[in-house]
């Protein structure tokens, strides 16, 4: 009964780092191959650390909007 928990844990966060590196140059796929080749863990800090996420226009505008309003900025 463990053994197949561990798997299904280990299966739902590998889907769980795959999306979110579904905007990483790695894509939805490779972050995938790489959360289970290694552990989802290891695969989530590769992600985080070394791979941005591409916003799109409208993403990025809206997060520097929020910047300037928080520096006191408005346009």
């Amino acid at each position: 009964m463990l053994p197949i928990f561990l798997i299904t844990a280990y299966a739902y966060l590998s889907l769980v780092v795959a999306y979110l590196g579904r905007r990483t140059r790695l894509g939805f796929f490779r972050s995938l191959m790489l959360s289970l080749i290694v552990t989802p863990v290891v695969a989530f800090l590769v992600l985080f650390f070394f791979f941005r996420a591409n916003l799109t226009a409208r993403e990025s505008r809206q997060a520097r909007g929020h910047r300037q309003v928080a520096r006191g900025v408005v346009k």
